[in-house]
């Protein structure tokens, strides 16, 4: 019999401990600063994860494995690719949409307080830390909180919605076009997950999308919304 109330109390608990640093604000050190405590955060949230999945028995379930074929390394720069679609189809329409506008971008942010940072101090700081953030992201709202949702008779359809809604809701701190991109991505992703629930898949593809958004602003182009 399924313990309603002590899986939802799981989910908020899981939650909470991801969204807590949003409302703690930024790092007055900078964006170095910021990178690294991305890292050690991520990585504690995979830990906490994957022993809340291992104390339930349903690695298996959650977390299925099998052989790597070419479709699933053709599925990794797909993934990223239609990230990267979605993500300037949104940032377009913060050109039209007033409400949509913000301030700089948190990529822009990030890479400009790293301006005077080497090329690769920049690329050890930013590729660990997108890296560790993809699989902290797919991990919990993707392998874990869908299966969660499903796990409590949602249907499919309904365990992605509500999987994609509380994904927004823990950008809701990076704007109103980060938040609407959080969204739309998360849609995106859960139906992959459904069809091709390969932890890896998503989490890699998630982390080219976030490396390739921050390059963009590096470069000083206009870029993607960056999810973190």
């Amino acid at each position: 019999m399924v313990n309603i109330r002590g899986e939802l109390r799981e989910i908020l608990v899981l939650l909470a401990l991801f969204t807590a640093p949003i409302f703690a604000g930024t790092s007055p050190a900078g964006p170095a600063v910021l990178m690294i405590s991305l890292a050690i955060r991520s990585t504690v949230f995979i830990l906490v994860v994957l022993y809340i999945i291992d104390v339930r028995r349903r690695r298996t379930e959650l977390l299925p494995r099998g052989p790597v074929s070419p479709g699933q390394i053709v599925a990794i720069p797909v993934t990223a690719i239609v990230l990267l679609g979605l993500s300037v189809a949104v940032r377009s329409l913060t050109r039209t949409i007033p409400a949509l506008q913000g301030s700089t971008t948190a990529a822009q942010q990030i890479m400009q307080g790293l301006g005077d940072h080497s090329t690769l101090s920049i690329l050890l700081l930013v590729i660990p830390a997108m890296v560790l953030v993809g699989y902290s992201e797919e991990l919990f709202f993707r392998a874990y909180l869908i299966g969660q949702f499903r796990h409590l008779s949602l249907t499919p359809t309904r365990a992605v919605t509500a999987a994609a809604a509380l994904f927004a809701m823990g950008h809701v701190g990076q704007g109103p076009a980060a938040l609407l991109f959080a969204f739309l991505a998360a849609l995106f992703l859960g139906v992959v997950w459904l069809r091709l629930p390969r932890i890896h898949v998503l989490a890699l593809g998630h982390s080219v999308y976030n490396i390739a958004s921050l390059l963009f602003a590096w470069d000083g182009q206009t870029p993607p919304v960056v999810l973190y």
